[in-house]
């Protein structure tokens, strides 16, 4: 499906917006990555940002 979903985003030139718990398949086909713990906004940033940050685990179990 992640494969489906970069072919359309290169492809088609698509902005699309993926909800998905597998944080590490998600970050794979995205350029931004938002992350919400307890329904606020936690990290906004680049998908490479997100993944070198400090509290990278922490924010993937929604831990502030």
């Amino acid at each position: 499906m992640f494969e489906r979903i970069a072919g359309l985003r290169d492809n088609l030139r698509l902005t699309l917006v993926l909800v998905e718990q597998n944080i590490r398949k998600a970050l794979g086909v995205g350029d931004d990555a938002y992350v919400l713990i307890g329904g606020r906004l936690a990290f906004r940033g680049k998908t490479q940002e997100l993944l070198e940050h400090e509290s990278f685990e922490k924010l993937c179990m929604g831990i502030r």
